[in-house]
């Protein structure tokens, strides 16, 4: 028989096998191709015979409908990428001897059909799968190839080697995949799962042509199942000889391919059904589709921002409305007003005298002041007003009480409706803690100023001792000390000595600096001024033993200040930790706080750790701070 008849039975078994994809008896077929996503479609059309085919001689319709765009291309003018085909050759010992001659002859007649163009590798397979040679175009690399008989071994790993092509074939422009697989058995150890590798091949669009060779451990089904589930073809030889026209058979009908290409006008969700006819051709090609589902993705609910809610809060509109009427009524009593002293104040510009200025000046310092007197007689009647106004006396702060009062209230009020619109009621108590923060700031700065006093009083009383030694009185000695301490301990000690100087014994002036200054190492140089007016001593020798005294004390407290440094700092952290993620986790992940934010629960776990966090605070305040 010669070769041409061979390959004519050959297409005419491969054409009575494969499963047609149009309608009964129709000589055209369609396979759905690879590599396109909605809304663009991709089919390989297969012909009954070669021929040259134009764009305008396919009609493709869409249940019914033309569709739009159509192109073309035949397999031999496609670019290199779009009908790549891998040759997997099984390498067995079944195999050996004429088998594996035939099946490298039936490669060589297959590869002498492939267009330039395309792109062609092979693999060998056994108990391993090797890649003889990668996908290329250059004639010479394979026939190289081919002309090399690949080593033969144990095993039949079909799976391993449809797994090895379809990731030589997962290429980004790829379209028109194919796979032709040679195998004289079924599938002997695979680590590849079937399900997994057939369920790849069919989402790629891989065309798995399989072809069998009768042996005495042949098995058709697994070939079968696999030309089938890629809408390919299977064809059995039932001896070496054959494998050449089956081959040749299968390169014609690789080379008859083309490809359509096309965008589609269908709506989500729709079932669609394609057909396709030729001019000159009887019958049609039909295959079917869902285009996929609209994906809607939900609209998170429209949250203001922190400025715009407090931009468009009613309070803030009131406020710009009172401060436009305010200022609307300024402008028009400063139109109205007379001017009297206009020409004084313009010769005021170039004389020292300028009264009518001055005299403004004043009047505004009295308004200031008489508004500051009202509200603090209307404070007066607090009980602990007078004690806050020591605190804030000793803090030596520049502001006067009342002042400071007024501001936290104003600052509380402001924090109160951000901190609302922000996080809703928890807000509020959050809100609250305005004044919790003013207390504890004028509470450190008394600290510091008492702390500072603490540490400048052993140089106080060396130059005290010294004083005294060269006959000095108490009273003079401290004189001295004036002279020469600084802040806090020249202020205290000068008022100590201008309260003794109105009269007040020198050991009550020394116990109010003891009040004021929280520092119970002075009440002991009081006790020495008192003993030595009362009954005479040499106080500059018991003044030394209290120097050294205090000087011991300082260094026990500066180390308690070391050990318990972590604990205040610890503190710190442990309180502004959750209010930092509280302002730092919104800008990471919007919406992880709404539940906490926009549910009564939440508002009431947020008030409960608010207070937590507070009282957690004081506790651990209260542990480190040990008195000495």
């Amino acid at each position: 028989m010669s070769r041409a008849a061979f390959a004519a039975a050959a297409a005419a078994a491969l054409a009575a096998l494969v499963p047609s994809a149009g309608a009964a008896g129709s000589p055209i077929r369609i396979v759905e191709g690879g590599g396109a996503r909605f809304p663009f479609r991709s089919y390989v059309l297969t012909l009954p015979a070669a021929q040259r085919l134009a764009a305008r001689q396919v009609h493709v319709t869409e249940n019914g409908a033309p569709v739009r765009g159509l192109s073309v291309v035949s397999a031999q003018t496609a670019s290199q990428r779009q009908f790549p085909v891998v040759l997997a050759i099984d390498a067995s010992d079944s195999m050996r001897g004429a088998p594996i001659r035939a099946a490298m002859a039936a490669a060589r007649a297959f590869a002498a059909h492939r267009n330039p163009n395309q792109q062609l590798a092979v693999v060998a397979f056994n108990s391993t799968v090797r890649v003889v040679q990668p996908l290329t175009t250059s004639a010479g690399a394979i026939r190289a190839a081919l002309a090399r008989t690949p080593p033969l071994r144990y095993g039949t790993h079909i799976y391993d080697a449809l797994q090895e092509a379809a990731s030589l074939l997962d290429l980004p422009s790829t379209q028109a995949a194919s796979i032709v697989l040679l195998s004289d058995g079924a599938d002997v150890g695979s680590r590849a799962r079937p399900a997994s590798v057939l369920g790849l091949l069919a989402h790629r669009r891989v065309r798995a042509f399989t072809v069998g060779l009768v042996s005495s451990a042949f098995d058709a089904g697994a070939l079968e199942r696999i030309a089938s589930r890629t809408h390919a073809a299977y064809a059995q030889a039932a001896s070496a000889p054959a494998l050449v026209p089956i081959f040749d058979a299968l390169g014609y009908r690789l080379s008859r391919g083309y490809l359509l290409s096309y965008q589609s006008l269908a709506g989500p969700g729709v079932h669609v059904r394609v057909r396709v006819r030729v001019d000159g051709l009887p019958g049609t090609a039909s295959a079917a589709y869902v285009t996929p589902a609209l994906r809607a993705v939900p609209v998170p609910p429209y949250h203001p921002s922190l400025f715009g809610r407090v931009v468009r809060s009613p309070i803030t509109m009131v406020l710009v409305a009172l401060l436009a009427a305010g200022a609307l009524g300024w402008a028009v009593a400063q139109l109205a007003r007379p001017r009297p002293h206009a020409l004084l104040d313009r010769v005021g510009a170039f004389v020292t005298i300028r009264r009518g200025q001055e005299d403004e000046e004043e009047a505004q310092v009295r308004r200031r002041v008489d508004l500051l007197r009202g509200a603090e007689g209307a404070l007066e009647r607090l009980s602990w007003w007078p004690r806050f106004k020591a605190t804030v006396e000793l803090a030596d702060i520049d502001a006067s009480p009342t002042q400071i009062v007024l501001l936290t209230a104003l600052c509380t009020l402001v924090a109160m409706l951000v901190f609302d619109l922000a996080l809703g009621v928890a807000g509020i108590v959050i809100g609250l803690g305005v004044p919790l923060v003013a207390r504890g700031l004028i509470q450190a700065k008394l600290e510091r100023k008492r702390r500072a006093f603490a540490e400048q009083l052993p140089d106080n009383l060396d130059v005290l001792a010294a004083a005294l030694r060269a006959g000095q009185s108490m009273v003079g000695a401290l004189s001295a000390v004036v002279e020469v301490a600084p802040e806090p301990s020249n202020g205290e000690f000068r008022r100590a000595l201008a309260e003794e100087q109105l009269g007040v014994p020198f050991e009550d002036a020394l116990g109010a600096v003891v009040k004021r200054m929280d520092n119970q190492d002075l009440d002991q140089v009081a006790l020495v001024a008192r003993l030595q007016r009362e009954a005479g001593s040499n106080a500059a020798e018991v003044i030394d033993r209290v120097v050294e005294t205090v000087r011991a004390r300082a260094e026990l407290r500066r180390l308690v200040r070391t050990l318990t440094a972590q604990g205040r700092f610890s503190r710190w952290v442990l309180t502004a930790l959750p209010i930092l993620m509280a302002l730092v986790l919104p800008l990471f992940s919007p919406g992880y706080l709404d539940p906490l934010l926009h549910h009564g629960w939440g508002e009431a776990l947020l008030v409960l750790a608010a207070l937590m966090v507070a009282a957690g605070s004081v506790v651990i305040g209260k542990i480190v701070n040990i008195k000495v």
